[in-house]
């Protein structure tokens, strides 16, 4: 048989009951921890990506049908000719002619340049590094061949 015990107002209590009280409030806040732990789950779920997703999220306008007359040609008199082009060629690059423009493609000087790659000349010189639209165009048409198209 259960032992009573007196409270201060001296009305009976049972233990069991003060027994199943107590673990009636843990059961509550045990509870209550779980599903802020599942609602925190939930948000941080929202919160990571996959990085596939990522490669082609692009906002430039043009990356597909890259040329040399159409893309190239234009970007580097609007960024490079004042220093490398018009039969000026500082540091001995020159950029007047495809040839020219090729033979720095090939040997990586033209990308690593403008993209800002270790061990290679920051470009263009004392302005703001290319957009990476830009960039990305020059690299692609590197990619496929640095055609004269």
């Amino acid at each position: 048989m259960p032992k009573i015990v007196r409270n201060a107002q001296s009305k009976p209590l049972n233990k069991k009951v003060l027994c199943n009280r107590n673990q009636k409030e843990e059961m509550k806040s045990l509870f209550a921890m779980i599903v802020v732990l599942l609602i925190s789950y939930a948000c941080f779920q929202g919160c990571t990506y996959d990085k596939e997703a990522l490669v082609n999220t692009s906002t430039c306008s043009d990356t597909i049908n890259v040329s040399f007359e159409a893309s190239i040609e234009p970007l580097l008199r609007a960024n490079c000719f004042s220093c490398h082009g018009n039969g000026s060629s500082v540091g001995s690059v020159s950029l007047d002619s495809y040839d020219d423009v090729k033979a720095l493609a090939a040997s990586g000087r033209l990308l690593g340049s403008i993209s800002h790659s270790a061990g290679f000349a920051p470009m263009p010189d004392g302005a703001d590094k290319l957009d990476d639209c830009s960039i990305n165009a020059v690299r692609i048409w590197i990619d496929e061949g640095a055609r004269n198209n």
